[in-house]
């Protein structure tokens, strides 16, 4: 695999990482959201309970022990409401952190997979840059080697044509 592409990989498995960083950061935000949300609530609920509920109370003769209890009930059922909700949200937020998480996890291993590849990748075209160097040095050896047999072979034939030429009858 050319280092280009594991390059790229590389880069796709960070940005993915900020993806997932991103999106994490982005359910913080909506949980601090919705705390806030039911932050309000009880407040509205107080302000309608003083406001509106109370007042009303002498008109329709009810002792103000009796709505008070009857409110704490009202208000414990819509926490106990709101607090399933909140453990609901807070379940699935968990799960989907546990995905990230464990998709995190298999990103960062396959990025050691890809360095570790592109490492041996490298050291392998180390080697056979050297290997290569090494073959065009006994090239040029053998190449010097041939040009000096082949002085020496002009220079027997030379020296032999001599010997014919200047005693034939020897041959």
């Amino acid at each position: 695999m050319p280092p280009q592409t594991l390059e790229a990989k590389l880069r796709a498995s960070h940005d993915s990482q900020w993806r997932l960083r991103e999106c994490l950061l982005s359910l913080q935000l909506q949980l601090k959201r919705k705390d806030h949300l039911i932050g309000c609530f009880k407040v509205s609920r107080l302000f309608l309970i003083f406001f509106w509920i109370f007042p009303l109370s002498f008109l329709l003769e009810i002792w103000w022990w009796e709505l008070w209890v009857f409110l704490e009930q009202f208000e414990a059922n819509m926490n106990a409401r709101a607090l399933k909700k909140f453990v609901e949200e807070n379940q699935r937020l968990a799960v989907e952190c546990d995905k990230l998480v464990a998709q995190r996890c298999r990103l960062e291993n396959e990025c050691a997979l890809y360095d570790k590849d592109r490492e041996a990748l490298m050291d392998f075209g180390n080697d056979a840059d050297e290997r290569a160097r090494e073959a065009q040095s006994q090239v040029l050896d053998l190449q010097r080697d041939l040009l000096f047999m082949q002085n020496e072979v002009k220079k027997y034939k030379h020296h032999h044509e001599l010997v014919y030429h200047l005693f034939p009858t020897l041959f």
